[in-house]
């Protein structure tokens, strides 16, 4: 460590010079604090592979699909029913305003469909004459008079789809009124089945709850459907005194986005106050003194307002996964002054001055935490395998965060404890005195030999193998059963509205879990027969998918929201069958004998551009339908087609079984590639990467370490010995979340990295001081010095990270407080293996150098004590520099 001592030697030198250097890149970096904010953006949790990019295509090709914003509407009424005129009335006043919102494409609603047929007058008792006046909605309903015509077209609506009122009616009505054409009572039918709880009946509508669902247009940027949700939130809580009849309360991806922002802007304020409380009482039970709590309190937060700074520079993406950034730099950071601070007192109760201590400390812990600062980083750089964007920004901020920590600790810590102690002598400003903090340092160390730390590793050497071995072979099953999820739900608390919300939705409404999904078929040309027949008979496959939406018409025709070409045949046919015969199809979109490519290009050719309305509700053409389904190039080739799904999948479970049943659906072998994504399914993407990732990185992590320490120490037994804690502990780990029930998911997938990044901190520094003790001990009695000088640095270090995570329990959410206590288990299973096990296997190894001998017999300061780690063996006791007061002092303790 001739370099550390050197670096010692500098710091002491230009201890002011750095300290201004310190204070000039702190103010640098503070000013960038106002520029930061948090955006959770569900799409940016989706990894870079080909389903994502898939997805991607056919947003470009077909429009982003809308957000889905949700309002759930219930009854206050004395008629516990949102179906009576008055609770109408006031949906659709909300609803008028909402629209009037720039970034709201549509709304479908009960009250949309009733205010289209209020603003038809029809005579059906008579003439069967139909007018029409879309000035009138019922938002502007006066009087009982007005009250009546909506309830009588609400009648009306139900009456049709239940058949009350005779086919006769509902013939006249097709003839005159658009909106009871077969296909767009088929529409209505389905809106109803979306919007209403599942007991809902035709027979008998009357509801106590409703839907609204708000489509936003997903060409919008996060930032902007985020102020558009919370816009609709602003005018429902505006208009709560009209809404007299109903209750509002809303849920969707962007209103869970949008909460999940704030609770992370306020939980940010709640993490650093309670882990500096925590961290400042834990080095104040520790050291009893202000300048060794106040020092390290400074380097976490210089370094916190560095890393995030950093981060900024960097570009780097600041989502919800950041807030356990503060307590991982907290937490891991502590540990370097920790053990300075130790060993610079250490040193000091052998009688040395503050120059020899510091720079005791600074070779021989400097060092160690050296190589600790590297592999953690190593460990969190790992991260950068993942596909997942926020994991990646998440382990670059960490790695940087930690790194900033070490560098603080040589060039704030060093310097600073050097000046204020050399002005100790002279001047009142600390509240000690050299002399007694030695005293104090002095008494400590005569009670370090703590029996169950220091003589477990030898004495029973074969039980802590045993019991290692028992552990982790449970672990390793345990971790084997581990699943893995996915949702933007888990940073929410269950009792937040968008939560509770969705929860109801999902149990009462089949709109609830509704998601849509695609197929995305992709070829020179698509518009062959040969491709044309595969599709249809894909969305023939699909519609029998258990997890596909669907109901029943009158006819007893199941009807699924699956939608492809096939079905723009069937519409054209509706229009004009004598056309769509004309191009060789048949009315339910099948191909006829002598149908060719021709035909279908043809038949493509003739929708795309097609003006003619189909959708009376929305005003939606043929032509912009079949644009949803259909791309066609700049060459006037259609190159890709899209199947829509509409799927009700919530679990991860339901979106890979959801997966695998639309892989059977699609054909083996064809000229075409076709694409499964979308939706829910992007989930399983994310979580196969996740899980991917994590592997990458944990092998990569361990073998990038484990080369690093071989090169180090110069020895192959040596570097690899330090990984087996870690190894150890990381199994631990995985197989607690098993045993807790808890699941990999974008924050405990760093587990295993963060593990390492822990665990080989406390390896390295048991490993550095049994090596600098085994060239002056025999190797039990090494075993003793080492855990002896080490358990008290160690059980600080380790208790006050343990505490700092364990703050992240007081977040209110979810997914935060599971991360804190995985950190929290992760440093205790690292701190026990480190304390237990490595001891074990350094004394084997220790032996083993020795010949075998059992060097406890020898005496102490007898010569042969063991084999140094750098060379040939050297004499138990050295003889090291004398002390200001001219006292010799052996290479063992002051007793």
């Amino acid at each position: 460590m001739d370099f550390m001592d050197t670096l010692g030697h500098f710091i002491e030198k230009r201890a002011v010079i750095l300290l201004i250097i310190v204070l000039l890149l702190s103010t640098f970096f503070m000013s960038l604090m106002p520029r930061l904010s948090f955006k959770t953006d569900i799409r940016g949790f989706l990894p870079d592979n080909p389903m994502s990019e898939a997805n991607d295509r056919v947003m470009e090709y077909y429009g982003d699909a809308p957000s889905i914003h949700f309002m759930l509407v219930t009854s206050t009424n004395g008629e516990n029913n949102v179906l009576t005129p008055g609770s109408l009335k006031q949906q659709y006043q909300l609803i008028d305003r909402v629209k009037g919102l720039s970034g709201v494409d549509e709304t479908m609603s009960i009250a949309d469909v009733v205010n289209i047929l209020y603003q038809y007058n029809l005579d059906i008792s008579g003439s069967g004459e139909v007018t029409v006046d879309e000035t009138r909605n019922i938002g502007e309903a006066k009087g009982e008079k007005d009250y009546e015509e909506i309830q009588a077209k609400t009648d009306l609506m139900f009456g049709i789809l239940n058949g009350t009122y005779g086919e006769d009616l509902l013939v006249m009505l097709k003839d005159r009124l658009p909106m009871f054409s077969e296909s767009s009572l088929d529409n209505i039918r389905m809106l109803i089945s979306l919007l209403f709880s599942k007991e809902f009946s035709l027979d008998e509508p009357r509801a106590g709850a409703t839907i609204i669902v708000v489509n936003l247009n997903g060409s919008l940027g996060n930032d902007e459907l985020k102020e558009l949700v919370t816009d609709i939130h602003s005018i429902s809580d505006e208009m709560d005194h009209e809404l007299v009849d109903i209750e509002i309360s809303h849920t969707g991806e962007y209103q869970i986005t949008t909460e999940i922002d704030r609770a992370t802007r306020d939980t940010m304020g709640v993490i650093v106050a309670a882990i500096f409380v925590v961290i400042a009482l834990m080095l104040f039970i520790g050291f009893r003194k202000p300048s060794y709590v106040f020092l390290p309190l400074a380097i976490l937060i210089l370094a916190t307002v560095w890393t995030y700074g950093t981060a900024f520079l960097l570009g780097l993406k600041f989502s919800a996964t950041m807030v356990g950034v503060i307590p991982l730099i907290f937490g891991l950071g502590v540990d370097y002054p920790v053990h300075v601070s130790e060993r610079y007192q250490e040193e000091l109760g052998k009688g040395r001055g503050i120059s020899e201590s510091l720079r005791t400390a600074m070779k021989h812990v400097g060092g160690a935490i050296a190589i600790c600062a590297v592999s953690t980083a190593i460990g969190f750089f790992s991260n950068i395998l993942s596909d997942v964007e926020p994991v990646r920004v998440f382990g670059i901020t960490c790695a940087i965060g930690t790194s900033y920590a070490f560098l603080l600790t040589l060039f704030l810590y060093f310097p600073s404890r050097f000046l204020l102690d050399k002005r100790s002598k002279k001047s009142p400003l600390l509240p000690h005195k050299i002399r007694k903090l030695s005293q104090q340092a002095k008494n400590r160390n005569k009670k370090v030999h703590h029996p169950f730390f220091t003589r477990f590793s030898y004495r029973f050497p074969l039980r802590v193998a045993a019991i290692a071995a028992v552990a982790t072979v449970l672990a390793v099953i345990g971790a084997t059963y581990l699943e893995s999820e996915f949702s933007m739900k888990d940073f929410l608390p269950e009792e937040w509205e968008s939560i509770q919300t969705e929860g109801k939705i999902f149990e009462r409404f089949h709109a609830g879990s509704y998601t849509q999904s695609f197929v995305l078929v992709e070829a020179d040309s698509v518009a062959t027969t040969e491709i044309y027949g595969e599709i249809l008979a894909t969305v023939g496959n699909i519609e029998d998918d258990p997890n596909i939406v669907s109901v029943r018409s009158d006819d007893n025709k199941t009807l699924s929201l699956t939608e492809g070409v096939p079905r723009l045949a069937e519409m054209l046919f509706s229009l004009n069958g004598e056309l769509l015969a004309g191009f060789h199809l048949k009315a339910d979109g099948s191909m006829m004998d002598d149908c060719t490519d021709a035909d279908i290009k043809g038949f493509y050719d003739h929708v795309y551009d097609n003006a003619t309305v189909i959708e009376p509700l929305t005003g939606q053409t043929l032509g912009e339908h079949a644009r949803t389904l259909l791309h066609r190039n700049t060459k006037g080739v259609y190159d890709s087609t899209v199947i829509r799904i509409f799927v009700t999948v919530r679990t991860s479970d339901d979106a890979r079984n959801l997966y695998s049943d639309l892989g059977d659906d699609v054909p083996g072998d064809s000229k075409a590639d076709y694409h499964i994504t979308g939706g829910m399914i992007l989930n399983v993407a994310t979580l196969d990467s996740l899980q991917s990732g994590q592997i990458k990185a944990t092998l990569i992590c361990i073998g990038v370490i484990g080369l690093m320490l071989i090169i180090v120490y110069r020895r192959l037994a040596l570097g690899l010995m330090p990984l087996i804690p870690v190894i150890l502990s990381t199994a631990w780990i995985m197989g607690a979340m098993y045993v807790l029930g808890m699941s990999i998911n974008v924050l405990t997938v760093t587990v295993t990295s963060l593990g390492i990044g822990m665990g080989i901190d406390y390896a390295v520094h048991v490993s550095e001081r049994f090596r600098e003790e085994l060239r002056k001990h025999p190797v039990n009695r090494t075993a003793r010095e080492t855990i002896g000088n080490l358990w008290r640095p160690l059980s600080i270090s380790s208790m006050t990270t343990i505490a700092g995570f364990s703050v992240l329990l007081l977040t209110p959410i979810p997914i935060m407080a599971q991360y804190g206590i995985i950190c929290a288990f992760s440093l205790l299973f690292s701190y026990t293996a480190a304390m237990f096990v490595l001891p074990v296997v350094l004394v084997v190894w220790g032996r083993r150098q020795d010949g075998g001998k059992d060097l406890e017999n020898k005496k102490e300061d007898g010569g042969g004590g063991g084999k140094g780690l750098g060379g040939p063996g050297r004499a138990a006791r050295v003889r090291l520099p004398t002390t200001g007061g001219g006292t010799t002092i052996t290479g063992h303790r002051l007793k």
